[in-house]
């Protein structure tokens, strides 16, 4: 008896610490539940706050999420494997963005001209049926040209074609040209969507272009000259442009030839010279060519046994390996001997 007590009074001690699900409050709260956001417009009790700040701020703060949990709980749900959902509403309060919306991704000729006639662009499985094969094929790759090879093994020459002519042949030149022309197609879209300029505009162009398209146009065909634009003439609104290297000066290949002589001559003194700055020091290359011969010469020396003196063991020889013995050997005897002394 005491014992069941002592449990129904500890359930009550445990009841009392769980607090109610219903909170009132004098205004209600202003709820985005598709953003689980909820505000709170009440003033706050600054009695309570200046007395217990940290615990009136969390009892605060769960009355309000108790608040908002009713309002999901209002939601309709939905239970699967013991799990239950809801399905939030739309989302009311706008967040602002930290950068800029991405803009769409131009459109490329084929697209527009598809959105112009209505033509609506279907997902495509990777294989198809081959009613000949029996068998599904892929729509693109190395299968695609085996199954092609299996299916085409002989082609029909038509009449007005010459009877030598190799079909299988005319009709790889097709596809490389298919190739091609698809990835010029590619390349117009790239430089479509670049803004490139080109110097050639048509009427056509120029009606699609913008004024600035129009301006790097007519720059760039102004500097495409041997002057780099320097004589070319400017409209009233061009800013200047800066000049982008300089061009090499020539001399002139015929007419009067003494600057030339001159510069022969000074270039045959300045190699006869022997002060600093001069293009050859005929006394530096001499020591210089000195010094070599007599390294060489030492180098020769050095290879050579000398008479009458120590032998020279030859490495990565059985002879040189007995030498060097014993070398080791009579040092290491030498060495005793000193330390009995």
């Amino acid at each position: 008896m005491d014992r069941a007590l002592a449990v129904l009074s500890q359930i009550e001690e445990d009841a009392k610490k769980v607090k109610p699900t219903d909170v009132e409050k004098e205004v209600d709260l202003e709820y985005d539940i598709g953003l689980l956001l909820a505000s709170d417009p009440n003033p706050l009790d600054h009695d309570a706050l200046h007395a217990d700040r940290d615990g009136y701020l969390q009892r605060l703060a769960r009355d309000n999420c108790q608040l908002l949990f009713n309002r999901l709980y209002q939601l309709p749900t939905q239970t699967k494997d013991d799990v239950t959902t809801v399905n939030l509403p739309a989302a009311q309060l706008r967040i602002p963005r930290e950068k800029p919306a991405p803009k769409p991704k131009p459109l490329t000729k084929w697209e527009e001209y598809a959105k112009a006639k209505g033509i609506s662009r279907n997902k495509k499985g990777k294989k198809i049926w081959d009613t000949e094969l029996k068998r599904w094929v892929p729509r693109y790759g190395a299968k695609k040209a085996q199954a092609d090879r299996e299916k085409n093994w002989v082609m029909e020459v038509p009449a007005n074609v010459d009877p030598n002519t190799d079909m299988f042949a005319k009709a790889a030149e097709k596809k490389r040209e298919r190739v091609a022309k698809n990835e010029l197609q590619r390349l117009r879209n790239v430089k479509r969507n670049m803004k490139v300029p080109t110097v050639g505009v048509t009427p056509k162009d120029v009606a699609k272009s913008s004024t600035s398209e129009l301006t790097e146009a007519a720059a760039l065909a102004r500097r495409s000259t041997a002057s780099l634009g320097k004589f070319s003439q400017r409209l009233p609104r061009d800013a200047p442009t800066k000049e982008r290297g300089k061009r090499r000066q020539f001399a002139p290949a015929v007419g009067d030839t003494r600057g030339e002589v001159r510069g022969q001559l000074e270039l045959l003194q300045n190699l006869g010279r022997k002060e600093k700055g001069a293009v050859v020091d005929t006394e530096k290359a001499a020591n210089r060519l000195i010094h070599q011969e007599q390294r060489e010469r030492a180098a020769s020396k050095e290879d050579k046994p000398k008479k009458g003196g120590k032998k020279r063991w030859i490495p990565n020889t059985k002879k040189g390996e007995k030498q060097k013995k014993a070398i080791a050997k009579k040092a290491g005897k030498g060495r005793k001997g000193a330390k009995g002394r």
